[in-house]
């Protein structure tokens, strides 16, 4: 998977960009790819050395290239990876290097142990990530699961929950995301990835909340592009000048600004009569 999950700004504050998708530096720093080992064990031992160093392998694509290898030529290891919850001494990088392994190989099979991260004994940060990736596996029993942290007692896991039912086509939780978005005491990066949410599987009703995204300040630059690239598709008239706001502002990137003007272009002759 190649999105930026929304849950991370939570749990490390390392900023929205694994699974959620980040712009790209103007000048990208070449990364020596080694030679994969023929041996699973050895793959498997290559990628416990880099969670060794999760602070400076999050970044690393070696670290979910070779988790993507596990989880195709060696699944006996992935209860081991998933066993890494119950270190109660996890940081949150060495958490947020696991999730982003895991992500390359969810699977209904992880569901039951992925439910026993979730439960009232855990800690918060290990409850919002066994719940994120609940949210990343389209199966009945990972929607029976986020269906009932979604009235959990974790206002955190709640938002995650709610989140992963969105993201997997459940429309019935998408007004309880936007009366969140629009509460007073709700942070920006809470915002933020359910804009995030709401552009992986727009409907017409969530223009408002593209519309509201855009003008926060702040956020990602891949974040501002995907909401003005979605209201390509479902704005009207009304979102052009949330649109020429954004694309004004001097923290806009070229990318938004460039992007502001042709969905800008595309809604005019979309909704304009002839």
């Amino acid at each position: 998977m190649s999105r930026i999950h929304p849950y991370f700004v939570v749990v490390t504050q390392l900023a929205i960009a694994m699974s959620i998708i980040v712009m790209a530096p103007a000048c990208s720093k070449e990364v020596d790819v080694a030679p994969t080992p023929a041996n699973p064990d050895d793959v498997m031992a290559a990628w416990r050395t880099l969670m060794e160093a999760p602070a400076q392998n999050i970044d690393n694509p070696e670290l979910t290239r070779l988790a993507a290898i596990i989880g195709q030529k060696a699944p006996h290891y992935i209860d081991e990876m998933i066993g890494g919850f119950e270190d109660p001494a996890i940081s949150g990088e060495a958490l947020f290097a696991l999730v982003t392994s895991l992500e390359q190989i969810v699977s209904p099979e992880m569901v039951p142990k992925l439910v026993t991260f979730t439960t009232s004994d855990q800690s918060g940060t290990v409850r919002r990530a066994a719940t994120h990736l609940l949210g990343e596996i389209n199966s009945d029993s990972a929607k029976d699961a986020l269906l009932i942290l979604k009235d959990d007692e974790s206002e955190t896991v709640r938002l995650t929950a709610l989140l992963g039912l969105a993201q997997q086509g459940n429309q019935a939780v998408r007004e309880d995301l936007r009366e969140i978005f629009r509460r007073d005491d709700v942070m920006d990066s809470t915002r933020e990835r359910i804009v995030l949410t709401t552009c992986d599987v727009p409907i017409e009703g969530d223009r408002a909340i593209l519309e509201e995204g855009i003008q926060i300040e702040g956020l990602q630059q891949g974040t501002y592009v995907r909401a003005v690239s979605v209201l390509g598709r479902i704005g009207t008239l009304e979102s052009i000048d949330p649109l020429n706001a954004l694309k004004a502002r001097p923290d806009s990137s070229v990318a938004v600004r460039d992007m502001c003007e042709n969905t800008i272009a595309a809604i005019e002759e979309r909704e304009t009569p002839a």
